[in-house]
């Protein structure tokens, strides 16, 4: 287990701003790794994720603790795989025993401004007190970058670790079910010609286990059934990409406050997501299942003098959970 242990003592209170650096953590929901232009998808345009990329280090074998939202966000905060902190499902909180070690605790009594915007889902939507945050913007995607901005427009005397999480494109599961959008809609889908193709794996393959099908059958409010038509598929891919580029645009917001504030060049940034979605995969939307697309999530970091530029990491295995908590505490 890659668990970290911290001792917070007075050398590591007195180090100097440019050894302590502020850390902006910027996420979505339901966001698979191949689901940016910088990872070569030539469906949708995300200028904000592709800048990290071209300033930073963009790491392809990614994955999420648990394809499911609130055991997944609880590895990344928690530092222990979900089971461990007594995480299985949604709605479930962090054991009592493990609280002190979240995050936002560590890094706070190790000297750190910590303050968390939008989605936290452990379980709560919005981020209660009692995990080391303060909280500067609810549950609100659209809200979400003015909130950061004034935050990062306010006076630091001592480093940040600002959390941004983003709903989107969580709104997918919304769209599917021909419910309002949240935070906007993405329009009418256009000709089905325009609309991205089925994915190479679009069929379901003959070995999969017998209780996928079971899971979905007894979900049908969760998961299509098998009249749904290869036009529908089509265009549901339309709309989760077109899902990404209205949170990457958001993300981009907040980049371009970090870059206004002067405060980019001694600032690491964190972006990934909690989980990703089968986005036609095996005939699946969703996540949950222990498929690729589910599993698999971006991850992008940019340390200013520390990490290459626009360079790719195929090499290292890593955990979007575990390998993220620790490698915020060093």
């Amino acid at each position: 287990p890659r668990t970290a242990t911290i001792d917070v003592t007075k050398e590591t209170r007195a180090m100097t701003a440019p050894d302590r650096p502020n850390i902006l953590y910027l996420f979505t929901d339901q966001q698979y790794a191949g689901a940016m232009s910088c990872a070569g998808n030539e469906n949708l345009h995300t200028p904000a994720m592709d800048s990290i990329a071209a300033t930073g280090v963009r790491f392809e074998n990614v994955y999420c603790t648990y394809p499911l939202c609130t055991p997944s966000r609880a590895s990344m905060f928690g530092g222990r795989w979900p089971h461990e902190l007594g995480i299985t499902n949604n709605g479930q909180h962090i054991k009592e025993a493990f609280r002190e070690q979240e995050l936002g605790h560590l890094l706070s009594s190790a000297g750190y401004e910590c303050v968390y915007g939008g989605k936290w889902h452990v379980p709560e939507t919005a981020i209660p007190v009692g995990h080391g945050f303060r909280s500067i913007c609810g549950f609100d995607d659209v809200g979400l970058p003015a909130r950061c901005r004034e935050f990062l427009e306010g006076t630091h005397d001592r480093p940040f670790f600002l959390v941004a999480s983003f709903d989107n494109p969580h709104n997918i599961c919304e769209w599917r079910r021909q419910q309002n959008l949240p935070w906007g809609s993405v329009g009418e889908p256009p000709r089905v010609e325009d609309c991205p193709s089925l994915p190479a794996n679009f069929a379901i393959p003959p070995f999969e286990p017998e209780a996928i099908r079971i899971v979905t059958a007894a979900n049908r409010r969760l998961y299509p059934d098998r009249t749904y038509s290869d036009e529908q598929w089509r265009r549901y891919r339309w709309a989760y990409y077109r899902l990404i580029e209205k949170v990457d645009a958001q993300i981009g917001e907040i980049l371009h406050a970090l870059q206004d504030t002067g405060l980019s060049d001694n600032t690491v940034v964190f972006f990934s997501s909690d989980h990703g979605d089968h986005h036609g995969a095996h005939h699946l939307v969703q996540k949950s299942m222990m498929y690729e697309e589910a599993m698999r999530v971006p991850l992008l970091i940019r340390m200013p003098g520390a990490t290459a530029t626009n360079l790719v990491d195929r090499t290292h295995l890593i955990s979007a959970g575990l390998d993220f908590y620790a490698t915020v505490c060093d």
